[in-house]
């Protein structure tokens, strides 16, 4: 059993921040410091945007392919949409499509997987590879890490499977578990897709993910008091953490068993550019850099009046991190080496606010046309407290990828964890790739807010070759056809003529369903006695019984659910209530101001729209929506 991790380990591990002597424990407090930027930035020219439509392809076949995704553009939530999957009550294994991007998404953990918890997620946003690359049968599952707390911190893998969903938990056992996050690494290796790196018990060990069992071969384990914040190059050779008293970062070349330590009194954070060479120990605005080949040392350097090294991406011999000591939408800054120093380049004015980065995902030369400006890097931008200047962000409340040349910046989904009036650590996003990209996990309390559980949900990068993910849904105000003896006005409709009673008004909906989740939405007036709506795979004719899925009124005092007819179930009417007739993962329910009261055994077909039957004269349907994939 394991203690919770204690606020002086996450201090240790230097995630607190201090911009222009504001300081905001683990937060990152953006605020603007200067008017312009600083005098001597070396500032690149920023290229003209990419044309909003959705470019092509810009990967081999089978890769991720980052212009299959929508162009950043500051898009907001669709927070209607999104509440309407009711994700927090969705078991693990569930997916959606973002209802921006349309990009699918899947919930890893619940309540009560991968074993009963409070609260379940992942590590950080950069450092560790927290995700594996792709194994078994085109390289389609992914092995993640989970951290649950229940209530004390374990650790869990799940294998993930693109399209299909997820295996059983395993456990990692004790001889394997991580003493505190950012402590477990899956390998960057082609071909060693089962291997990780585990720090526990001081030592740094070889696990084989596949048949859960410590495998050390060659010079592992590494036999030294380590503390955390492990991360490795992209072959696995050169191995950089912090040791126990968390002011000495150390550098271990696993071919070579060389093991070199190195301490600053300052040290917060070391951060290994993934071809293995440099190090960057850093302390807010203070960096050193540490030549690995020759285990020398640069001069200390003060990045102020720019932001240093922190929630930064690591990518192939440079970093890009948000500078936040400039004005509102801030700017990306890529740091690279020249002559023993870093040096800065500003390449975008813009970012997505209060963030994370993450370069885990390593690419080659060949992908990159061997230019490294050309690297891809993740960023998941937080609404802290509802900044004024959120609406700018060109990542609003979002993950995104960009190239580290500013020639290029995409939007993936939105994450929905919400930080306001709060923040809650443990439920910020944290956006991570897989060291193939082909994956991206990141965390989410779901739209309730810092106090309540967050759970940990995979996103598929798409893939060249592959069609680029659906149109994402949306939700319009009803247009009306079929109009015999009503009058619309809006997305209302009443009957004006015709008999009381009679089955000769039937409005129906213009837009249709064309598949997937969605639903219909709609209020009835207090005078409405004899009426019904809900969803229908087309309009034979103007009767009640015509409609697949009905809500109807009869006469009494409840609201009954009818299909083609047949009554199911009912609940009190009340004419203030918002119905909803709605099509979960092919599951229809019917609800009542959000309250799913009976849920169908029929499955409906496609396409759908909104169909209604208006019995009494002067009876209205108000306030009619339609959502989902429509036509």
């Amino acid at each position: 059993m394991r203690a919770l991790p204690r606020n002086a380990d996450r201090d240790a591990r230097c995630r607190r921040l201090t911009l222009c002597g504001v300081a905001w424990g683990a937060a990152l407090l953006l605020v603007a410091c200067t008017e312009s930027p600083p005098a001597g930035l070396n500032q690149a020219p920023w290229p003209s945007r990419p044309s909003a439509a959705v470019q092509a392809s810009c990967a081999p076949a089978g890769a991720p392919d980052p212009c299959q995704l929508p162009v950043a553009a500051g898009q907001t939530p669709d927070n209607s949409a999104y509440n309407a999957l009711n994700v927090p009550g969705q078991p693990a294994g569930f997916s959606y499509n973002d209802p921006v991007s349309g990009v699918r998404i899947w919930k890893v953990t619940s309540s009560s997987f991968p074993a009963a918890n409070t609260g379940a997620g992942h590590d950080y946003a950069d450092g560790p590879n927290q995700v594996s690359r792709g194994w078994g049968p085109n390289n389609n599952t992914h092995t993640i890490l989970v951290l649950a707390f229940i209530p004390y911190a374990r650790f869990y893998l799940v294998d993930f499977t693109r399209g299909a969903g997820f295996s059983p938990p395993r456990e990692l056992p004790d001889e394997a578990q991580p003493p505190r996050d950012l402590c477990f690494s899956f390998s960057s290796v082609p071909g060693q897709e089962r291997i990780a790196y585990v720090i526990n018990g001081g030592q740094l060990k070889r696990f084989n993910t596949a048949t859960m069992q410590i495998e050390n071969t060659g010079n592992f384990p590494l036999n030294q008091a380590l503390f955390g914040w492990l991360q490795q190059d992209k072959t696995d050779t050169w191995f950089v953490g912090l040791v126990v008293n968390s002011s000495t970062a150390f550098a271990w070349n696993s071919q070579t068993n060389q093991y070199l330590t190195h301490t600053e009194t300052w040290l917060n954070e070391p951060r290994l550019e993934r071809d293995g060479r440099y190090v960057a120990l850093t302390d807010n605005n203070i960096v050193r850099l540490w030549d690995l080949s020759t285990n020398t040392f640069g001069p200390q350097q003060d990045m102020s009046p720019a932001q240093g090294l922190y929630h930064n991406a690591d990518l192939r011999s440079q970093w890009v991190v948000t500078n936040a000591n400039i004005s509102a939408p801030f700017a990306q800054d890529r740091y690279a080496v020249s002559g023993g120093q870093l040096f800065r380049t500003q390449f975008l004015n813009q970012s997505a606010g209060a963030m994370h980065q993450s370069g885990n995902w390593i690419q080659s030369d060949a992908d990159l046309g061997g230019d490294l400006n050309r690297q891809w890097s993740f960023i998941s931008g937080y609404n802290y407290n509802n900044p004024p200047w959120q609406g700018s962000l060109l990542w609003n409340e979002a993950i995104g990828i960009q190239r580290s040349d500013g020639s290029d910046q995409r939007f993936i989904a939105h994450h929905h964890s919400v930080q306001v009036p709060s923040l809650s650590y443990w439920s910020l996003p944290f956006a991570t790739p897989s060291p193939d990209g082909r994956v991206v996990i990141f965390n989410s309390n779901m739209n309730q807010g810092p106090s309540a559980r967050y759970d940990l949900f995979v996103a598929e990068m798409p893939l060249s070759g592959s069609p680029p993910p659906p149109p994402p849904p949306s939700t319009q105000n009803v247009g009306w056809t079929n109009l015999t003896n009503v009058t619309a006005n809006g997305n209302s409709v009443t009957k004006t003529s015709g008999g009381d009673g009679w089955a000769d008004a039937g409005p129906i909906s213009s837009q249709t369903i064309v598949s997937g989740d969605g639903y219909v939405q709609f209020q009835y007036s207090s005078s409405a006695l004899y009426v019904a709506a809900g969803l229908s795979n087309g309009n034979t004719d103007n009767t009640r019984d015509d409609i697949d899925f009905a809500l109807a009124r009869a006469g009494g005092s409840g609201v009954e659910v009818r299909e083609n007819g047949v009554y199911k179930s009912e609940t009190p009417f009340d004419s203030t209530a918002v119905f909803r007739v709605e099509v979960v993962n092919g599951v229809v329910q019917y609800k009542m101001n959000g309250t799913v009261f009976y849920t169908s055994s029929k499955a409906p077909t496609y396409p759908l729209l909104l169909d209604t039957w208006i019995g009494t004269v002067g009876a209205s349907i108000n306030n009619a929506v339609i959502s989902g994939l429509l036509n």
